[in-house]
């Protein structure tokens, strides 16, 4: 059975499909791109041509990384919604990372017949696919007019040890030649107890499975030309009847002969004591993924591996001890190491967390690493600026440094990339790294300023001085960017220190090391440091100062600027747009729309029921809503028929308590 680029494509929007969740329909921008999708899918239904046309690949790109970008960008989720979009990230792959090239599809009950690759792989001699089928990875050939592969190596001398070959192969070849001795998927406790027991069992089995998410990461690494792994994959010659080599004592270099017919019917598979084992003659040690991704890379699979061949002198378990070595004895690098060198070398990863490559404005795969990179460094500049001392030694860039800091790298990239990625430092701006830094400087000093050294260098707890609370500062640098940018006459002015300072207005009165304040905001969780920033960002958004004994008063509920410890507004007081002829949900889906009360986190818990009885299905469970939205009210088998005492509960919070909006239904 082929599986064309295009039935590829068509099979991969199918199931993208499934990553969609009602709670997405609340936006207008996904309900467009659900109408993309549908003409997309119908567009590649309607040809009969096995590859896609230029337009038809730009449009598959087009809508995945719009719909990335988008989900990317999307703030204030519930636990479950964050959840969802995460499920839907993770398929997608990323802002133009193509993942779809790849995709292998999920749904199809017989997977045999499709290849893993997208095309053909191999040279003008010889053409072959890649499968898995269960736990046997194995190859086809389509064509070839050649019986032997051949490798020039070369001989590197050991200690103690027989010498090893070296030398650098494309990534296909070794696909070709190479198996994976590898555990099944399921072992019963009994066999694998065995196993300890007798080490002769199942000895071919030893290694772990293919890991899916990896190989398809290191398959997209490799689309780009310029990708190349410098540490080299080991594989071992179990002294197989395939492999014969040529030593020229005098050089040291190694001629290596792979026959190929160790291939029989046309498939690395055979029969071997009851069952179907892959025939490839050599093993791989170490390196699984990057040989198996890489030669998965859609346009450039002949793509050179660095390669260390154990010869048939090193015996199996010798191999086995090695691989057992690498992968027990190494320790993978914490985040900050990692993103130090990231950075250092301008690495281009698959976590878009870790990717530092240079910017290319021809390619739309290094926005985010742009992003990540002025993040990096602006946060280096602006620790040792004399002129912000706010942050001065106040972010910790490696474990090495002092624990004693305010925030940690890892985390100030995750809320501050996007300052470079979308607003206000996008790449077409072409701000200068003066400009930027003069800015930034100035935006950290308004809030140094509106706390007051004295309560931020104090020995009392001071709000925002805390890793979750200073988060509200760096989420709020859009709002107050935008405001205090309106008050700027020249596009290309900077924002003056007093610019920021006179939108931050509201807040100075606030007595920032009140204990009770402080405390109150002081719980660990996601949930306080966002009531917290849903308090700051009213009082911003509505410029509404007030003074600190009515920041204090417990009275002032619902009143921007006032009462930042006070409980909710009463439910009577709740704006709720009712449609009229009323909300059952008679002729289909009905909608309320809610409107955030003054103060009140972004979180509305929402729930339909009769009495105590909860009906989940009938609408969200939760949404983030940060000025209004819409509420469905769906019909469903459950209430269709309940004529009276169907109720709609909103739920808001401030720090202090929760309160209940209960509107009846019918």
């Amino acid at each position: 059975m082929s599986f064309t680029p295009r039935e590829r494509a068509i099979e991969y929007l199918r199931e993208l499909k499934d990553y969609f969740s009602e709670w997405m329909d609340a936006y207008e921008i996904f309900e467009d791109y659900k109408d993309e999708y549908k003409v997309l899918i119908q567009n590649l239904k309607g040809n009969q041509a096995k590859e896609l046309s230029k337009k038809e690949f730009s449009d598959m790109n087009d809508l995945t990384s719009e719909l990335s970008k988008w989900a990317e960008e999307l703030e204030g989720l519930v636990p479950a919604q964050s959840a969802s979009r995460n499920k839907m990230l993770e398929f997608i792959g990323g802002v133009n990372e193509g993942r779809w090239e790849i995709y292998y599809p999920a749904k199809i009950k017989d997977k045999s017949g499709h290849p893993l690759n997208q095309r053909p792989i191999g040279s003008e001699k010889i053409r072959f696919d890649i499968h898995k089928k269960d736990d046997l990875n194995y190859i086809t050939i389509n064509h070839t007019d050649i019986g032997t592969l051949n490798w020039k190596l070369f001989r590197l001398e050991l200690d103690n040890q027989p010498g090893v070959y070296v030398g650098s192969i494309p990534a296909w070849e070794l696909e070709l030649v190479c198996n994976v001795p590898a555990l099944e998927s399921d072992i019963s406790r009994e066999e694998a107890s065995r196993r300890i027991l007798d080490h002769r069992r199942s000895r071919d089995r030893w290694q772990r499975q293919i890991n899916k998410k990896t190989r398809e990461s290191i398959a997209m690494f490799f689309k780009n030309q310029d990708s190349f792994f410098a540490n080299p994959v080991i594989i071992h010659d179990p002294e197989s009847e395939f492999m014969s080599y040529d030593i020229d004592e005098n050089n040291g270099i190694v001629n290596t002969s792979i026959d190929l017919s160790f291939i029989s019917g046309n498939q690395s598979i055979k029969l071997e004591g009851g069952q179907m084992i892959d025939s490839r003659p050599l093993t791989i040690i170490d390196g699984q993924h990057r040989i198996r991704g890489a030669s998965l890379a859609p346009t450039n699979y002949d793509q050179r591996l660095l390669v260390i061949l154990l010869p048939k002198q090193i015996s199996a378990s010798t191999a086995g001890k090695l691989f057992a070595e690498i992968n027990t004895l190494s320790t993978a690098l914490k985040d900050k190491h990692r993103m130090f060198l990231s950075h250092r070398f301008a690495v281009s990863s698959p976590n878009p967390k870790f990717s530092f490559s240079k910017y290319n404005p021809e390619d739309g795969k290094t926005t985010r690493s742009r992003a990540n990179r002025m993040s990096y460094e602006f946060a280096a500049r602006l620790s040792i600026d004399d002129n912000c001392s706010f942050l001065k030694d106040n972010i910790r860039f490696l474990d090495q440094n002092s624990p004693q800091t305010l925030f940690d790298i890892e985390k100030w990239v995750e809320y501050t990339y996007t300052w470079f990625q979308n607003y206000p430092y996008v790449s077409q701006q072409a701000h200068s790294d003066e400009h930027v830094l003069e800015e930034l400087s100035n935006y950290f000093e308004a809030w140094h300023e509106t706390i007051g050294e004295n309560n931020w260098r104090g020995d009392l707890g001071c709000l925002f001085r805390t890793k979750l609370q200073f988060r509200v500062i760096l989420k709020r640098f859009k709002q107050i960017y935008e405001i205090a940018k309106s008050h700027v006459n020249a596009r290309e002015e900077i924002i003056s220190k007093d610019n920021f300072k006179q939108v931050l207005s509201p807040l100075e009165n606030i007595p920032f090391t009140n204990n009770d304040i402080y405390s109150r905001y002081n719980s660990s969780g996601e949930y306080v440091w966002k009531l917290l920033d849903a308090w700051v960002q009213d009082a911003i958004k509505y410029q509404s100062a007030s003074s600190e004994e009515e920041i204090l008063d417990e009275e002032k509920i619902g009143i921007p600027g006032a009462g930042i410890i006070s409980p909710p507004l009463s439910s009577e007081n709740h704006q709720v747009d009712i449609p009229p002829g009323g909300i059952f949900p008679t002729d289909g889906t009905k909608y309320v729309t809610a409107h955030r009360p003054i103060n009140c986190g972004y979180t509305c818990n929402i729930r339909i029921g009769q009495g105590d009885k909860i009906f989940k299905n009938a609408s969200y469970v939760s949404k983030q809503i940060i000025d209004s939205a819409q509420i469905p009210i769906r019909s469903t088998p459950q209430i269709e028929e309940i004529s009276d005492g169907l109720y709609l509960e909103l739920e808001w919070e401030t720090i202090e308590r929760k309160v209940i909006n209960r509107i009846q239904i019918n």
